[in-house]
């Protein structure tokens, strides 16, 4: 929310740049003192003036652009014939008189040649700065405001089931399906919101969440799980609250849970427990007894590896020594 408020910050900042801009284009130009200005709508026509004739009609000389100021020296004659010509609309000849002359001004309406189709051009060129901004509040509120609202509305119905389903998203994560159910959690398959590898999210039941000796366990899993890191030992990579659900992220293993396997040889056997035994020698080091090895909660995976996972119920080397002394 924090990374939406300072991005709305920059749009009105970036929006208040452009209507400084919009105010500085459209702000009255000051005018030359007895300077001949031709206003035309829109405005940016070429002004033509109609010189000497030859055999293919007149030669033209540009001698600028509406509104001015004009090159014409009212003195030296009595009238001027002129003709404006703009992209998408029909030539006008105009006529300035000897009055118009000492006025100073002549507005001229130019008339296009297809509806519409000129004029819209025109005024997305005066408007730019504003059009600009328009598009920009317009994308902010698509791809920015809609899926954060359509976020939260997500997150108000999962407190109101109290229970993920496919779709949800947590914290940037994307449920896609329920792995499995145990006594006082559920395992789910997400992925990453933004792309990336699937993975293993374990969330609190919505009915444990709210009692402070499961939310005391998880956490105490959290926080055994996270010092660890070894090859045999599946990785927890991610743990938070979002809408009322405790959760954490694992690694996800694709392989079959040990107690699965169908008659594997032993040499096979004898290698996957000494690569169990490797990680909880490892685990021991680090002060940690796993307290429920068993055939679930080894999965054999793709590459032939046997990976220990679940540590709901690890406990300290320093607590497990004091619990077993004291009884």
């Amino acid at each position: 929310m924090e990374k939406l408020y300072r991005q709305a910050r920059w749009l009105a900042l970036l929006g208040s740049v452009l209507f400084v801009g919009q105010l500085w284009l459209s702000w009255p130009r000051p005018r030359t003192p007895g300077a001949i200005y031709l206003q035309s709508c829109p405005e940016g026509a070429r002004v033509d003036f109609p010189s000497a004739g030859s055999l293919h009609g007149f030669h033209r000389k540009t001698i600028g652009h509406t509104p001015g100021p004009l090159p014409i020296d009212p003195k030296e004659r009595a009238n001027f014939t002129l003709v404006l010509s703009l992209w998408g609309y029909h030539e006008e000849v105009v006529h300035l008189s000897s009055e118009e002359l000492i006025r100073g001004e002549r507005s001229v309406e130019l008339r296009p040649r297809w509806p519409i189709l000129p004029s819209l051009c025109y005024a997305v060129r005066d408007y730019a700065p504003l059009l600009l901004f328009l598009l920009l509040a317009i994308a902010f509120g698509v791809f920015k405001v809609r899926p954060l609202r359509l976020r939260e509305r997500r997150l108000r119905e999962l407190l109101e089931q109290k229970e993920l389903q496919p779709g949800a998203e947590l914290l940037g994560y994307r449920v896609e399906a329920e792995l499995g159910r145990g006594g006082m959690s559920r395992v789910y398959r997400v992925r990453r919101v933004h792309g990336g590898e699937q993975l293993a999210m374990k969330v609190l039941r919505s009915d444990w969440a709210a009692d402070p000796i499961a939310r005391r366990r998880f956490q105490g899993e959290v926080d055994i799980w996270r010092k660890l890191s070894h090859p045999h030992i599946v990785h927890l990579l991610d743990w938070g609250e979002s809408a009322g659900f405790v959760w954490l992220i694992t690694e996800l293993v694709v392989g079959t849970p040990s107690e699965e396997l169908a008659h594997p040889s032993f040499e096979q056997l004898e290698v996957w427990a000494e690569q169990l035994a490797s990680a909880l020698d490892y685990a021991h080091g680090q002060g940690v007894v796993h307290r429920d090895l068993k055939p679930a909660n080894v999965i054999i995976d793709s590459r032939k590896r046997a990976r220990l996972l679940d540590f709901g119920v690890a406990g300290r080397l320093s607590e497990v020594g004091e619990s077993s002394g004291n009884s």
